[in-house]
């Protein structure tokens, strides 16, 4: 049976996840299965968290999503960029949020610590 897809991939840094991060993933679990692919960074002071903690951030949030297998969580390098080709058969989504969850900013919540 040829099915369409319906899983996406979901990238970021998640230093750290956040409220926003939060509530992108789960508008998105409404429709779909979230690949989450995490950035690996040099740790830095705009990157303060290991892999390793921002794995356990999102395993910890989403751990049922996980057992449910609708949500997995994947190491990606650090990339200069994401490029596709012409009609490679996906689309770029974006997920619109509540103006007071957009304003999030893990700049902000790094300052803050």
């Amino acid at each position: 049976m040829n099915q369409p897809p319906n899983a996406v991939l979901f990238p970021g840094r998640f230093q750290p996840l956040h409220a926003g991060h939060i509530e992108a993933i789960r508008t998105l679990l409404t429709t779909h299965t979230v690949m989450v692919g995490v950035f690996d960074t040099p740790l830095s002071s705009r990157n303060p968290y290991s892999l390793r903690q921002r794995f356990d951030m999102i395993r910890d949030e989403f751990k049922d999503d996980m057992a449910e297998c609708k949500l997995g969580i994947y190491r990606l390098p650090w990339v200069q960029g994401i490029v596709s080709g012409r009609d490679c058969g996906w689309d770029h989504m974006e997920v619109k949020l509540a103006p007071e969850v957009e304003a999030i900013s893990a700049t902000e919540i790094r300052k803050a610590m």
